[in-house]
């Protein structure tokens, strides 16, 4: 009986880990922030959520505070997919609203997730992908994005990142339409569980501008510079000297 009872006991703690495990599991967010309003949370499925039958995915077309906003769409494929995880904002379209005072205004959007688990565990590659045009420009618009790792896997990777990309950034020169587009990458963090990620996008815009951006974050598993496989290859062959030598 006593038996029975242990077995009992070790099988509920370990659907009670189950639970929590699954629980742990956040949705899909997008926010937007301008500074001196309360952000705006969008969660996938919820009410504002145009897409909301699609898991993983959220569009928003509407105005916050002193933007315009369409954003077809906001992705994560968690928790990954083909080795590697991923986020991203696709065929963004920022602008302010009609009759906005003359001046600059600040805007920053933030997609995160969690329960990723690809790639597994080892050392992984974070990049951001940034890219767009500002078909109504003016000199000193700026539009940058930064990705962020959390291995603890919190829901706001943001917040509390484990390791962060290089940012990835454009300043208008001038009032002409121009695209842009960068790549930056931090090849070195070391995953051992589920992580989270965000990508982050910030911009600075005149009243008159107009912004399209697409902005992506990845991970991937690392792969060893030459020199680093190099340094392998001989300790590998001084060891199996070593070796041959003591027989």
């Amino acid at each position: 009986m006593t038996t029975g009872r242990r077995y009992f006991g070790v099988l509920a703690g370990a659907v009670i880990s189950l639970g929590l495990a699954a629980s742990s599991k956040a949705a899909l967010v997008l926010v937007l922030t301008e500074p001196g309003y309360a952000s705006e949370t969008i969660t996938d499925g919820g009410a504002s959520d145009i897409d909301h039958t699609a898991n993983g995915s959220i569009e928003f077309v509407g105005t916050y505070h002193d933007f315009t906003t369409t954003i077809d769409v906001a992705t994560s494929n968690s928790p990954g997919v083909g080795g590697g995880g991923e986020i991203s904002l696709d065929a963004v379209q920022i602008k302010t609203n009609a009759g906005t005072p003359t001046g600059r205004y600040s805007l920053t959007l933030a997609v995160e997730d969690n329960g990723f688990t690809l790639p597994a565990t080892g050392t992984v590659s974070l990049t951001s992908t940034l890219g767009g045009s500002i078909t109504t420009a003016a000199v000193g618009d700026t539009i940058s994005q930064t990705s962020f790792i959390d291995t603890a896997n919190n829901a706001n990777a943001s917040v509390s990142p484990t390791a962060t990309a290089p940012v990835a950034s454009y300043s208008s020169s001038s009032n002409s339409p121009q695209a842009y587009a960068q790549t930056t990458s931090n090849p070195s963090t070391l995953l051992s569980g589920p992580y989270s990620l965000a990508d982050v996008v910030a911009l600075s815009i005149a009243n008159t501008s107009v912004i399209n951006a697409n902005a992506d974050t990845q991970t991937a598993a690392s792969v060893p510079e030459p020199t680093s496989l190099v340094l392998l290859a001989c300790g590998g062959l001084f060891l199996h000297r070593r070796r041959k030598a003591a027989k």
